[in-house]
């Protein structure tokens, strides 16, 4: 006692509370912080949707410690507090109280910032799994011919270029397929399938179009069928959240936030169910964005996704 005494006496003589050398820890050092501010940023639609709040930042927490587990199960993803702020600061500006859509651009724009909490340390010629995992700023997780998935930097070729090595990217409008040549076998940017021409894994279309059931067809424009927003035109994603009034999944420019009746507004509060091209799944939605991975799909990808 007369210790504790003798030194609270000496702060005060130096002008200084027993608390003055303490400070406060910076925000989002745990996971779970991160998650929670999340949940609660884009649950921020609960009175456009009328939905709980609580039952929804409850979902949306789960959601996001998920994707979080999954960000880092590979061991090359850390999480890194610093980026936190920027991917709360995006998806409360998207979901704020007064929204009534959040547009395909706006989702793309939280979703990256959010992937970026979790920050790859894959360096080039590391193995990888998404570009994420990559730590050298501009890097791409990328394939070649014979080899498996490493970070590279991205480097274009045209129609007919050798794509050899990891980075080498073809245009939209080709592929990189093996050739013969006078001198044997290679890989070249070779033109790819266009609508109406048989497609696969092996002989995929080109930026324009889509495999449908062994042939390439045109990406869908506004209301058309998609199982994933890679299957719609660019300025759209695949609203996967279904219900008995919306069955099947379409492209659309944003999500829609009508009221407690709003498909979305249910996917948001984890209600909806996960719909494809064709019907509805069973079971609730996974509308989160945590930084694990991915667009308007779901939140299991690179990025827990707003919806």
């Amino acid at each position: 006692m007369r210790i504790r005494l003798v030194v609270g006496l000496a702060l005060a003589a130096v002008g200084l509370s027993p608390l003055a050398c303490s400070s406060a820890a910076p925000p989002f050092q745990e996971v779970s912080e991160y998650c929670t501010a999340y949940a609660k940023a884009i649950c921020g639609i609960s009175s456009t949707c009328g939905f709980d709040t609580g039952s929804c930042q409850s979902y949306q927490d789960a959601q996001c410690n998920s994707a979080a587990q999954a960000a880092q199960a590979s061991g090359t993803r850390q999480y890194k507090p610093g980026n936190v702020q920027a991917c709360i600061n995006a998806v409360s500006a998207a979901y704020s109280s007064s929204a009534t859509t959040v547009t395909a651009a706006q989702i793309t724009n939280y979703t990256n910032l959010c992937n970026q909490v979790f920050v790859g340390s894959a360096g080039e010629g590391a193995t990888c799994s998404s570009n994420f995992d990559c730590t050298v700023s501009g890097d791409i997780c990328s394939a070649a011919p014979g080899l498996g998935m490493t970070c590279a930097k991205p480097t274009p070729k045209m129609l007919n270029d050798v794509c050899a090595d990891p980075g080498d990217q073809c245009p939209s409008s080709a592929y990189c397929g093996s050739v013969m040549t006078s001198t044997g076998s290679t890989n070249e940017c070779i033109p790819a399938q266009t609508e109406g021409q048989a497609c696969s894994t092996a002989q995929p279309c080109d930026g324009n179009d889509h495999c449908v059931n062994g042939f390439c067809a045109a990406l869908g424009a506004q209301s058309a069928p998609c199982n994933s927003s890679a299957d719609c035109i660019s300025s759209l994603l695949c609203d996967t959240f279904t219900s008995a009034d919306a069955p099947i999944a379409q492209c659309e420019p944003a999500y829609q936030f009508g009221g407690r009746g709003s498909v979305d507004c249910a996917g948001i509060d984890g209600t909806a169910s996960m719909g494809t091209a064709s019907s509805s799944s069973s079971g609730s939605s996974s509308g989160s964005s945590s930084g694990s991975s991915s667009g308007g799909d779901s939140g299991s990808g690179d990025a827990p996704s707003g919806g």
